[in-house]
């Protein structure tokens, strides 16, 4: 849909410019318009339909937003609202509008869709650490990293208007994480890290391309070796009793260990003898040079942690026409520009690159068969001028073809709660349906 007109403002409200949202693969566009009350606020969130601006739907107070009686929006569009990026940016926009028109954060708290549903400290929870101190690091002004900045754009030029299966790449502006608050009851976790990314989303831009052959993903799991000899068993053991039961559990372990020695003494007075040697001497392999033995490592597989996953893509960009190859510049630049960290106002820190969502899609919908990506970074990202092995330009200067090379990995692991039920339910007549 073409980029709508600047909507009309009634005097009073507080209006926002358009932005755009990607639903089924199209950018639809969106302003919201916000009237303070005495007790709050009612907010509008308008939809462009192609020729005119129409109500779509409205929040009273900060509650949720609600689609409107005669709404517009297909069901897409409201489940998007509702649980989706369109209810985020819608969100974000008004708060956005608000703080530009410099409405009062206490005022904010009764206007911004969702506000009232957020949440409070209950009575009694006892925050041991706060929030990460938040630098308000901006922009210098000169990147792109405002909403919509990036725009929208497609190869082929023809994939917008058919049903072909299509890789979406969503450019957003990077969330960091924060501290956790430590506490009891309902206040926070001991998990150190919230489990959302700071911040609304906010889209910046797509790139719709067909899914190419060679798509894959690859999912890991750090394990490695580890050793634990008898007796770093009873010391960890004994520290472990003392820590968890005080030094009466910790005396009751070391009896067990002196009545366990007692029952082997020759061997436990050999390997004590050696072990005592080892240290004084520096000499490791003592036991193993007079006896042909070793401490029992007792070796097992542990597992360190979870890998994060990486995806590799790669495109061959052939223009047809004038307005295509625009399009494939713009999808180049969309990428390089998107990847490169952006420079702070005092030139004194850089901020982290934009970051993207990679989603598949068959027949305009999420593609129930591919795996799900979760939010990336942009890691590696190659142009080949000359794919077909030869130099050769149109008389305008722009390549024959191109050919760009991606790598991302994902800002944060996947964990088994990520998958939950899925795939118990999938419609398998799919797959005996004829195309």
């Amino acid at each position: 849909m073409a980029a709508a007109p600047t909507p009309t403002c009634k005097a009073g409200d507080i209006c926002s410019g358009q932005f755009g949202t990607v639903v089924d693969g199209q950018n639809l566009y969106f302003a919201t318009s916000t009237t303070i009350t005495n007790n709050g606020g009612v907010s509008t969130l308008n939809y462009w339909n192609g020729s005119q601006w129409l109500p779509a739907a409205t929040s009273t107070n900060a509650d949720a937003w609600k689609p409107t009686q005669n709404t517009p929006l297909s069901q897409t569009a409201i489940q998007s609202l509702t649980s989706g990026d369109l209810g985020k940016n819608a969100t974000a926009t008004v708060s956005k509008s608000l703080d530009k028109a410099g409405v009062p954060k206490t005022t904010q708290d009764t206007v911004v869709p969702g506000s009232s549903n957020t949440g409070n400290p209950t009575e009694g929870d006892t925050p041991l650490v706060t929030e990460a101190v938040d630098l308000n690091i901006e922009g210098s002004g000169e990147g792109r990293d405002k909403a919509g900045s990036f725009g929208d754009h497609r190869y082929p030029e023809g994939l917008q208007n058919n049903n072909q299966d299509r890789i979406i790449f969503t450019m957003v502006k990077y969330r960091p994480q924060q501290f956790s608050s430590f506490g009891g009851g309902s206040y926070g976790s001991l998990g150190g890290f919230e489990e959302q990314r700071k911040g609304k989303e906010e889209i910046l831009g797509t790139v719709t391309l067909p899914v190419t052959p060679g798509i894959s993903e690859s999912n890991g799991a750090e394990w490695s070796s580890g050793t634990m000899t008898a007796a770093e068993a009873i010391i960890a053991n004994t520290t472990l009793s003392a820590i968890k039961g005080g030094l009466g559990a910790a005396a009751n372990t070391i009896g067990g260990v002196v009545s366990a020695t007692q029952e082997n003494i020759p061997e436990v007075q050999n390997a004590i003898a050696n072990l005592f040697t080892s240290q004084v001497t520096g000499v490791s392999d003592i036991l193993s040079r007079t006896q042909g033995a070793v401490f029992n490592p007792n070796m097992a597989l542990l597992f360190r942690g979870p890998t994060l996953r990486p995806f590799s893509f790669s495109f061959k960009l052939s223009p047809r026409s004038e307005s295509e190859a625009r399009q494939v510049i713009k999808i180049i630049r969309f990428f390089k520009q998107g990847m490169a960290p952006l420079k702070s106002k005092s030139n004194l820190f850089l901020k982290a690159p934009h970051t993207f969502k990679i989603k598949y899609q068959y027949k305009l919908e999420d593609h129930p068969y591919i795996g799900q990506i979760k939010e990336c970074a942009l890691q590696n990202f190659v142009v080949n001028y000359t794919p077909e092995g030869q130099y050769g330009t149109f008389t305008d200067g722009v390549m024959f073809s191109y050919e760009i090379q991606m790598t991302f990995q994902e800002l944060e692991p996947i964990f088994n709660e990520d998958y939950g039920n899925a795939g118990d339910d999938l419609p398998v007549n799919l797959l005996f349906k004829k195309p």
